[in-house]
C-alpha cells in the first residue's frame, strides 16, 4: 500500500513539463514579468498596454543625455512607446 512518500513519477513529470511550458509562454512582455533592457532593445510590436519593464539606460531627473542609470517604465499602447513612471512621458536616454 502506498504511503505519503510514494510519488507517481509519470504524473510528476507531466506536471513539471506543463508548468515549464506555461512559464515559457508567459515570458513575453506582459505585466507579470519585469524585464531589463536598454530603451532601444525594448520591443514595441505586440506589447500589451501597461506592460512593465526597466529601461537600463533611462534617465532620472538630473541625469544628462546618454548617462541614464535606468528607470522603471510602462508601455503606452496608444502611443506605441515606453513611458517613464516618474514623468508619464516617453522615457529619455
Amino acid at each position: 500500500m502506498p504511503d505519503e512518500t510514494d510519488v507517481d513519477v509519470e504524473q510528476l513529470s507531466a506536471d513539471v513539463g506543463r508548468l515549464l511550458a506555461e512559464s515559457e509562454a508567459q515570458q513575453s512582455f506582459s505585466t507579470e514579468h519585469l524585464i531589463s533592457r536598454t530603451k532601444a532593445q525594448l520591443p514595441t510590436a505586440g506589447v500589451k498596454n501597461n506592460a512593465r519593464a526597466f529601461a537600463t539606460d533611462g534617465r532620472k531627473a538630473g541625469e544628462g543625455a546618454s548617462s541614464g542609470t535606468g528607470v522603471p517604465v510602462f508601455f503606452d499602447e496608444a502611443a506605441g512607446v515606453w513611458m517613464s513612471y516618474r514623468t508619464d512621458a516617453e522615457v529619455t536616454v
